[in-house]
């Protein structure tokens, strides 16, 4: 499948498709208190159609030991289902990940739900790390993973805070019942 990545930005002629299917991200990005950088990415089919997205936010918007650290944070990968299994979501995948480790990032996380085995297998394929949790407080209790890939300039010799796990399906537990979806990368 013959496609091509472009870098997009507000007010662009390919900044339409960001707003139509990642208007959550969208409104993250007008927020004057985020302090991500965004870098945004559509695919276009051989005809000019939209393929994909993908968007990484980048700053210092880690926690804990990583307060001070640049990372990425995964906000929106999508690909239409007449596109996937073609090559784009990796490449859109490897945009993103390439802006975050060209701005310095130590690594790029998001999260996954449990049950999205097609993800799952995507993000195992590509050396990404699973930390399972669970989010009680939210409206539904949620189960779900944070995904982590790692810079490869830097990934020697990282201490790992958390146990992560190596799921090999997707499962659903009684906590699935009722679930808001999320799109890689929502904030929690």
């Amino acid at each position: 499948m013959r496609y091509r990545v472009i870098q997009t930005q507000s007010g662009d002629g390919l900044w339409r498709h960001i707003e139509r299917h990642s208007p959550q991200t969208v409104g993250y990005m007008a927020d004057p208190n985020d302090e991500g950088d965004y870098q945004c990415f559509v695919a276009l089919d051989a005809q000019g159609r939209f393929a994909g997205l993908s968007i990484v936010a980048i700053g210092r918007l880690g926690f804990g030991p990583l307060a001070d650290r640049t990372v990425g944070c995964l906000e929106n990968i999508f690909v239409p289902m007449p596109y996937r299994r073609g090559g784009i979501g990796s490449a859109l995948f490897e945009k993103a990940l390439d802006a975050a480790w060209q701005a310095g990032a130590v690594h790029v996380w998001w999260t996954i739900d449990y049950e999205n085995s097609a993800a799952i297998a995507f993000y195992l394929s590509r050396g990404a790390v699973f930390i399972a949790e669970e989010d009680p407080a939210a409206d539904h209790p949620e189960q779900y993973y944070t995904v982590v890939v790692a810079n490869p300039d830097r990934r020697a010799g990282m201490p790992s805070a958390h146990k992560t796990v190596q799921p090999t399906r997707a499962s659903r537990s009684p906590l699935d019942k009722n679930r808001k979806s999320r799109t890689a990368g929502s904030r929690r």
